[in-house]
């Protein structure tokens, strides 16, 4: 007779479908980006305690710079589109 799901376990499994697929969509960006998966896992390893931290940390900055960039250019674009909500008052 299988084990009766928990509330515990069920969540675990759901838990463990999320990060595969998450890994999955990672790979295939890589892939996506002509990179091979293995390689860029197997870079990491070969850095050094303080390379990986210099590295996380230019990451950190690089993501911060674009998040950036996003929200200027968002707030440009709202900017440029007029504001729709209104419509023009009719004249009697």
């Amino acid at each position: 007779m299988p084990p009766v799901p928990t509330p515990l376990t069920e969540e675990a499994r759901h838990l463990l479908e999320q990060v595969q697929q998450t890994l999955t969509e990672g790979e295939q960006q890589l892939r996506a980006l002509g990179l091979d998966p293995e390689k860029v896992r197997g870079f990491g390893r070969h850095l050094s305690a303080d390379q990986q931290a210099q590295a996380e940390v230019a990451l950190r900055a690089d993501l911060e710079s674009v998040e950036q960039d996003v929200a200027e250019a968002r707030a440009r674009l709202n900017a440029a589109t007029p504001n729709k909500s209104r419509s023009p008052r009719g004249f009697v």
